[in-house]
């Protein structure tokens, strides 16, 4: 994944249904992934910067890539909380981790679309 070195699953299922057009490919919430590059919390902020500015080259260039609505985000997240009985200062601090997160992501792809605004000559946003 030269060009784009994170986000390679959403790669991967791009060039799938580029092969198979009808393949279906479906999310579910029993699987797990471990990315063993995020050994610390400052390594996941960056990688979640990177994330968020791949999500912008996606949206350009792949009209299937979609991005996961804020709505699902909070179900899974309330569900999460919910089956993990995590203590209340817990579920604070993973709240004020993913927050944390969250705003990585975001920095990311403001960046990316700041940089195609300076290289297109747009003053909008567009996303």
């Amino acid at each position: 994944f030269r060009s784009m070195p994170v986000v390679g699953d959403t790669e991967i299922i791009h060039r799938l249904l580029k092969q198979e057009p009808n393949a279906i490919v479906r999310y579910t919430e029993k699987a797990r992934v471990v990315h063993a590059e995020v050994d610390s919390f400052r390594r996941c902020l960056k990688k979640l910067f990177e994330c968020g500015q791949h999500s912008q080259t996606l949206l350009r260039i792949s009209p299937t890539f979609q991005l996961v609505p804020l709505k699902e985000k909070w179900r899974i997240l309330r569900r999460c909380l919910r089956e993990r009985h995590d203590s209340p200062g817990m579920a604070l601090a993973m709240l004020a981790m993913l927050g944390a997160g969250w705003l990585s992501y975001s920095a990311g792809r403001l960046v990316r679309t700041r940089a195609y605004q300076r290289l297109s000559g747009s003053d909008s946003l567009d996303w």
